[in-house]
C-alpha cells in the first residue's frame, strides 16, 4: 500500500545534498575554472600559472617555518654527569631537548622553556636532611645569570637626526639567555646528629680529602667516619686530609672549634693529641669545578687553594662537632620560582589559544 512519505531508500537526486550531489558540483565547479583559464589570453595564463607558483611556494615554507624548532639554552657551563641528569629529568617530562655544540649546555624548543623552568623548579627541592651544598644535583634557579639578547639597533645612540644628535639609542631584543649556573655558597642550616665525627663548618672553609686518582677534592660535606685502619675518611671513602687515624681503643675523641683532635685511651688521664684539621678556600669559590657526590675542584676561575686552621687568620670558619650542614636551597624560592614558572606557560598558552581563535574567524570570513 504506497503512502504519501518518501521511501527511506530513496536515492538523492542529482544535485542533491548526498554525497553524488557533492562530486557533481565539484566537477562542475572543477570545469568553468578549467573553461576560464582556457578563455583567458596567453600571457593571462602565464601570470596566472607563475601566481599560483608563488603562492604554493609561499604557503610551503610558512609550513617549513612554522615546523622549525627555535632552541633556546636553558643551562651552560654544566659538566657531563650534570647535563646528563637534567637531560633525563626532561626526557622524563617528555620535552624535546639538544645539547649546545661544546656539550656544555642544555636546550629546548622557545614555547618549551617555560615548562622546563617548571619541571626544574619542581626538581628543585631538597630532600630531607641533605648534607653539604646543593650543586647540581637539584639545579637552583637563583644561581643561574642572564644576558639580554639584543637582535637590531633601530636608532644607535649618539647618531645624528636630521640637525641634532640623539641623547638615547632604540634597541629591539628578543629576550634573553642563560649564560652561567653557579654554586650558591650561602650557609646552610645546622642539622645535630650527636655522631663524633659528623662535624659542620660555621663559615667559609673545605674539607680537604684525597681522590681515587691521587688529585685533591674540597667538600662541606663533614659526614666522617673510619675504614678498617682507623683512618678518618668521608662518605665516599675519600681519605681526609691531613690524614688523621684514630686508634681503635680510644674511649672518646673530642673535635675543637679551631680543628685540634684529641683522644682518650685507656690507663691514661689526660688527653693525647691525634692531629689538625685543615681547612681550605679559594678566591673565588664560585668557579669551582662540581664533581658530584657534593665534591668540588679547583679551576682557573677558582683560583688556587688557600689552607689554614679553622678561625685561622685567613679568614677561616670555625668547626661544629656533632653537627651537619643541610642543603642551602631555599625551599619557599623554589616553591616561588616554580608558581612564577607555570603562571608563565598559563599566559602562554592563552595567547597561543587566542591567536588560534583569531585565525580561525579570519578563515571562515574568507569562505
Amino acid at each position: 500500500m504506497a503512502d504519501g512519505g518518501q521511501s527511506g531508500t530513496g536515492l538523492v537526486p542529482p544535485g542533491g545534498t548526498g554525497p553524488g550531489g557533492a562530486l557533481e558540483r565539484a566537477s562542475a565547479m572543477a570545469g568553468d575554472l578549467r573553461g576560464r583559464f582556457l578563455a583567458m589570453s596567453p600571457g593571462r595564463r602565464k601570470w596566472m600559472g607563475s601566481s599560483a607558483l608563488l603562492i604554493a611556494a609561499i604557503c610551503a615554507g610558512m609550513v617549513w617555518y612554522a615546523g622549525k624548532t627555535d632552541w633556546r639554552v636553558l643551562f651552560s657551563g654544566l659538566d657531563a654527569k650534570d647535563t646528563q641528569q637534567i637531560a633525563q629529568e626532561l626526557s622524563a617530562a617528555g620535552i624535546a631537548y639538544q645539547m649546545t655544540e661544546d656539550g656544555s649546555g642544555v636546550e629546548v624548543g622557545a614555547d618549551q622553556v617555560e615548562k622546563a623552568r617548571m619541571e626544574v623548579a619542581t626538581k628543585g627541592m631538597p630532600q630531607s636532611g641533605r648534607m653539604g651544598f646543593e650543586l647540581f644535583d637539584k639545579p637552583n634557579w637563583v644561581g643561574s645569570e642572564f644576558d639580554e639578547k639584543v637582535n637590531q639597533n633601530l636608532v644607535v645612540p649618539g647618531s645624528a637626526a636630521s640637525t641634532s644628535t640623539t641623547s638615547a639609542g632604540l634597541q629591539i631584543g628578543l629576550g634573553t639567555k642563560s649564560t652561567a649556573s653557579e654554586v650558591i655558597m650561602t650557609q646552610g642550616d645546622f642539622n645535630q646528629t650527636g655522631n663524633t665525627l659528623d662535624l659542620a663548618i660555621q663559615g667559609a672553609g673545605f674539607f680537604q680529602v684525597q681522590l681515587p686518582n691521587g688529585t685533591l677534592g674540597y667538600t662541606r660535606d663533614g659526614n666522617f667516619n673510619m675504614n678498617n685502619a682507623g683512618t678518618v675518611v668521608d662518605s665516599n671513602g675519600n681519605q681526609l686530609l691531613p690524614a688523621l687515624t684514630i686508634p681503635a681503643n680510644a674511649t672518646s675523641v673530642t673535635i675543637s672549634q679551631y680543628g685540634v683532635v684529641t683522644a682518650t685511651l685507656p690507663g691514661q688521664t689526660v688527653s693525647s693529641q691525634l692531629g689538625t684539621i685543615q681547612l681550605a678556600t679559594f678566591p673565588n669559590p664560585g668557579g669551582l669545578n662540581s664533581l658530584g657526590g657534593n665534591l668540588l675542584q679547583p679551576t682557573s676561575s677558582s683560583g688556587n687553594a688557600i689552607t689554614d686552621v679553622p678561625g685561622g687568620s685567613s679568614g677561616m670558619g670555625t668547626l661544629q662537632q656533632g653537627y651537619l650542614e643541610n642543603s642551602n636551597v631555599d625551599v619557599v624560592a623554589e616553591f616561588v620560582n616554580m608558581i612564577l614558572a607555570q603562571r608563565a606557560y598559563e599566559s602562554n598558552s592563552k595567547v597561543v589559544h587566542v591567536a588560534d581563535d583569531m585565525y580561525s574567524q579570519i578563515n571562515n570570513m574568507v569562505r
